[in-house]
């Protein structure tokens, strides 16, 4: 079709089409001329392009949390909290204002942390339990073994690689329509014995045992680097 046919289709001007084909429309009228063009492949394009702080709010799932629960026995610290979070702490939950890269966590630790922000999260994990101040964090990230951060880390954690992929939640707790695009592992810092155990067998995947205690380092990872 022409771009005049494609416009008057999708209910916008021939000029808003040359910006979509530019790269420069907004979002709104790139999702218009989509649905005209590739209606199966608008949610997955479209997911890029939103803002940073829409696509850090992925809840994991109730299910989800009721196994990490079982596992930790309770999750005391979330770090990374959502008001429509399905996890409950028993201590603290620490919202983006409260910003938990600044706070002493507590107990036993829940992490889903914002996928912008992992490297320094997935670093203070590791710190908190050489501190003393957490005892044990189960932290649920994308699997991404091959990036800096993981190789300088994941020997001091037990990692599980989970197959298939997950489904998680918006701010709403309305499940995403879509999977998450990559494979998602577990990191656990400071657990030991039948915490390990449990792990194992609520979440069957590929097992890598900690090689070394979790540890305080002065390395610093940037604020934006991602696994």
């Amino acid at each position: 079709m022409s771009v005049n046919e494609l416009a008057a289709r999708a209910g916008v001007s021939a000029v808003a089409v040359s910006h979509v084909e530019l790269d420069r429309a907004h979002i709104a009228t790139a999702e218009k001329v989509l649905r005209i063009l590739a209606p199966t492949i608008r949610a997955r394009i479209l997911r890029h392009k939103q803002p940073t702080r829409i696509r850090d709010v992925r809840l994991t799932p109730e299910h989800f949390i009721k196994q990490a629960q079982y596992v930790l026995g309770e999750i005391d610290t979330d770090p990374a909290w959502h008001p429509a979070s399905f996890v409950q702490p028993k201590i603290a939950g620490f919202t983006e204002e409260d910003d938990g890269l600044k706070q002493d966590w507590m107990g036993r630790v829940w992490l889903n942390p914002p996928f912008t922000l992992m490297a320094p999260f997935v670093r203070k994990a590791a710190e908190q339990v050489a501190l003393g101040n957490a005892e044990v964090v189960l932290c649920l990230l994308p699997a991404r073994v091959g990036d800096t951060p993981f190789q300088r880390l994941a020997d001091q954690a037990h990692v599980i690689l989970l197959p298939g992929r997950i489904k998680f939640a918006d701010e709403h707790r309305k499940p995403l329509r879509y999977e998450a695009p990559f494979p998602m592992m577990l990191m656990v810092f400071g657990g030991e014995g039948a915490l390990i155990d449990r792990a194992r067998k609520t979440w069957p995947g590929v097992y890598i045992p900690a090689r070394t205690s979790p540890q305080i380092s002065d390395e610093k990872f940037p604020l934006n680097k991602e696994f």
